[in-house]
């Protein structure tokens, strides 16, 4: 096995543990971040290796900075690893920074060196291996409360987070992969009997989260995919009724929604958010300085304060965005998204493989309802969520870099 080889089965292995393992199980709670830090030394090491790789990386790194999304990504991490200069924590705006490189990492790994199709479907397949796995505990969970924490177990109902850390992620994570997964039921005829049951036990799952964002953001997907395919999809949001018919409390959950919204700390929340970017509308308090920001806001405009909470997020990615690298960087933000959502839909009209072209169309509805739900939290920024997405950014560049190779062959 050559060195590239054993970095791609390392990224299969990534994209299976990384919902599964996380902080809660102690001495192997840091493995995927171990995995993903040793995936990048690797590559550097395969980099060194030989006169031919360093070419052929120079070349990508050419090709990257002149694509629109290399560029995007590229100013906005600038922005980033700037706001550390003027951030109240330099550290947390540096482990934010940090993060966002490793996407960028990422993104370039899979894009340029992997050059087979039937790997980025292997790809796929272990992404849905990750969320079989994860959907098939979190309907045990739902029964046996196993591995819950106590404050999601109340009269309101169980919400099951499987072996994610809150049930808001959970969904957000259930929705992005959802379409997805739904569309390869359509590659072959024996396919259904393998993705339906799993699109089935993902949106049980979402409704079991009692997540009024991932339900609202399923509908989202749902209505997407159909204008995009077939309006019959709609029967997908259907398979949820069950649930509702005998949960009571999802229905509960969507009671007064009106009178909820209007006393949603999140409101509050996001009032703080403009309070910082008032006071520092061009560059902003620093990369994940809002946490660290918060406190103080509070004891200066104590009606904001929700409860006795401490250090609390914005609950919405874009006000994060701006309140933190200002409006320049809410715009590069904004580029990068826009770069991102460009060639999500490149890889779904131009690729001429049904089971690819299906899974990006897939991937669209996904991205439609994972950008909405980002305007009630901070799902951009959670890695456990948000690395799939760029997981699907990553196969669409490939695709299309690919494709682009092959015809100037």
């Amino acid at each position: 096995m050559n060195l590239m080889e054993l970095i791609y089965w390392m990224i299969c292995s990534y994209v299976i543990m990384l919902p599964i393992i996380n902080e809660k199980y102690l001495a192997i709670g840091k493995l995927p971040d171990l995995v993903l830090i040793l995936i990048i030394l690797l590559y550097l090491v395969y980099i060194l290796k030989s006169n031919k790789n360093r070419k052929e990386f120079f070349m990508c790194i050419i090709d990257f900075l002149k694509s629109k999304l290399g560029i995007s990504m590229i100013i906005l991490t600038i922005m980033m690893i700037i706001s550390t200069l003027y951030a109240k924590e330099k550290t947390l705006a540096l482990m934010e920074s940090f993060r966002f490189i490793t996407y960028i990492v990422l993104v370039f790994i899979i894009k340029y060196n992997i050059k087979d199709s039937n790997k980025i479907k292997n790809i796929i397949r272990c992404i849905v291996i990750s969320v079989t796995i994860l959907t098939t505990f979190g309907l045990i969970q739902y029964f046996t409360t196993i591995g819950l924490e106590p404050r999601f177990i109340s009269e309101e109902g169980t919400r099951i987070t499987s072996t994610m850390q809150n049930p808001n992620g959970f969904g957000a994570y259930l929705v992005l992969m959802c379409f997805p997964i739904f569309m390869l039921s359509f590659v072959k005829k024996g396919s259904k009997k393998i993705y339906i049951p799993i699109t089935i036990l993902i949106i049980v799952n979402i409704f079991f989260t009692y997540s009024r964002n991932a339900i609202v953001g399923l509908a989202i997907g749902v209505f997407a995919l159909a204008i995009m395919y077939n309006y019959k999809v709609l029967f997908i949001f259907l398979l949820g009724i069950p649930v509702m018919i005998f949960g009571d409390n999802v229905i509960n959950r969507f009671d007064n929604i009106g009178e909820k919204v209007l006393r949603d700390p999140r409101i509050k929340l996001w009032k703080v958010a403009m309070k910082m970017i008032k006071d520092n509308p061009i560059l902003g308090v620093g990369n994940g300085n809002y946490v660290a920001r918060y406190d103080e806001y509070i004891q200066r405009y104590p009606e904001l304060a929700y409860q006795d909470y401490t250090r609390f997020s914005s609950h919405n990615s874009y006000l994060k965005m701006q309140s933190e690298l200002g409006i320049v960087g809410l715009i590069s933000f904004l580029l990068v998204i826009i770069c991102s959502v460009n060639t999500i839909y490149k890889a779904y009209k131009n690729l001429e493989d049904k089971e690819l072209k299906l899974f990006f169309m897939g991937v669209m509805a996904s991205t439609v309802a994972f950008l909405a739900m980002n305007l009630l939290d901070n799902l951009f920024f959670s890695p456990q969520t948000t690395t799939y997405f760029w997981v699907f950014v990553a196969l669409g560049e490939n695709v299309l870099f690919n494709k682009r190779y092959e015809k100037n062959k």
